[in-house]
């Protein structure tokens, strides 16, 4: 799956199917690898980021296609989150910036009421 995006042209038939798969990847991931929870806030997050860039230029889109793949690796591997690195923080509008402290809002939150993570 990783490579598959660098073996079309970018917004061709085969990019789109490539995303279009990607995407059912990590729905299918979330269910197999989160807990409920997890999964709900999870879906709801990838549906509005997979929204969101539907018309962004090649470069942001190849590094789109890339971190969820990672992303999909991190939690097959039983990772269920990890640190950003300041390059990917960089790479966030003001939009995904204010949206990532609300679900780290919202974690602390139910971590503090003893909700299971």
């Amino acid at each position: 799956m990783g490579s598959e995006e660098h073996n079309c042209e970018f917004m061709s038939d085969n990019w789109k199917h490539a995303m279009t798969h990607l995407y059912r990847v990590i729905f299918k991931a979330h269910l197999k690898y989160l807990h409920p929870l997890q999964r709900e806030f999870g879906d709801g997050f990838i549906r509005s980021q997979f929204n969101l860039h539907k018309s962004i230029d090649e470069r942001q889109a190849l590094t789109f296609y890339k971190s969820w793949v990672d992303y999909v690796a991190q939690i097959e591997s039983g990772v269920a989150g990890k640190d950003m690195s300041q390059d990917e923080i960089d790479l966030l509008s003001d939009d995904q910036k204010s949206k990532l402290n609300e679900i780290r809002r919202e974690t602390i939150e139910i971590h503090r009421k003893g909700g299971a993570i």
